[in-house]
């Protein structure tokens, strides 16, 4: 397996820090709270993991539009920074926010949306467009509580994703059951993955 390689992206004079392992198709890692580590080794051996370091909170009394379509812009630059095929993108807990936001703002991007644990703050805007790109969302348990976002609320916004309960590991299954998160995510992405490229050699 690959050591990390540090992948840096400019976005005028903000740094935004990557930590690239593995090989194949890429897919961004975002994580779900600021110092979180989340890496899942067993993925590497066929995804090219990008570990995007979280950026700062929003300023106190800011917009969360401005503030989430400034994440998107910024999550764009990493994307854009590795080639012109469409990637994976992962987000954990809050930031399954970004990556959704995301992916309705440039489904082309995007080869396909994973939500692992979403957090409750999943859509900023009031009755946002169903999600069009396929996606994997990975739970804690049918009835979510507090932590995590509706079921419902998943269903009507993206019809089309597979959902995927996980009753005993919870919001943490990349480490509780790491075996099987890592099979989720593999047969999610093999299943779409045949014309994206490997972006890194």
């Amino acid at each position: 397996m690959r050591p990390s390689v540090a992948h840096e992206v400019r976005v005028g004079e903000l740094s935004l820090a990557c930590h690239v392992r593995g090989r194949g198709p890429v897919c961004v890692v975002l994580p779900g709270a600021r110092g979180h580590h989340l890496r899942i080794p067993l993925v590497e051996r066929e995804l090219t993991m990008a570990y995007v370091g979280p950026a700062g909170p929003a300023a106190s009394g800011a917009d969360p539009n401005d503030g989430l379509r400034l994440e998107v812009g910024h999550l764009h630059e990493v994307v854009r920074s590795f080639g012109v095929e469409p990637v994976f993108v992962l987000g954990h807990g809050r930031a399954a926010a970004l990556s959704k936001a995301y992916a309705r703002c440039h489904p082309d991007r995007v080869a396909g949306l994973i939500l692992y644990a979403a957090g409750p703050i999943a859509d900023v805007r009031d009755d946002p467009p169903p999600l069009t790109v396929p996606t994997l969302v990975v739970t804690d348990r049918p009835d979510i509580d507090c932590a995590t976002e509706p079921v419902d609320v998943l269903r009507h916004s993206i019809p089309d994703a597979r959902l995927v309960t996980l009753r005993e590991s919870g919001r943490h299954a990349h480490l509780a059951e790491p075996e099987r998160f890592a099979y989720l995510l593999l047969e999610f992405t093999r299943r779409i993955s045949g014309p994206v490229r490997t972006a890194l050699t």
